[in-house]
């Protein structure tokens, strides 16, 4: 998971300067929903990111209507607002 976390700064590096509005926060269900389908979906992906300061970080990529680049996004959530049972699994993966 250490090893994740510069993933996430490199990503933010890169969409900050072009107008991302940066990393947007989601509610702890919603989070967890969009983990749980991320091998089910064909138009979204999602990649667990890891942690930091209190709060769990998830790229999220869709497919575009037009075009064949995909729109990515990160998202966030502070930890308090997850299952504790499902956190405990997210950190195992």
């Amino acid at each position: 998971m250490k090893q994740l976390i510069p993933i996430f700064w490199l990503t933010l590096l890169i969409l900050l300067p072009v107008g991302c509005g940066g990393p947007k926060h989601v509610s702890g269900a919603e989070f967890e929903r969009e983990y749980e389908l991320r091998d089910t979906q064909t138009l979204f992906w999602a990649e667990y990111l890891g942690e930091k300061d209190g709060k769990v970080l998830l790229r999220r990529k869709s497919a575009p209507l037009v075009g064949d680049e995909w729109n990515e996004e990160i998202w966030y959530t502070r930890i308090d607002e997850l299952d504790p049972q499902f956190l405990q699994e997210l950190r195992a993966d």
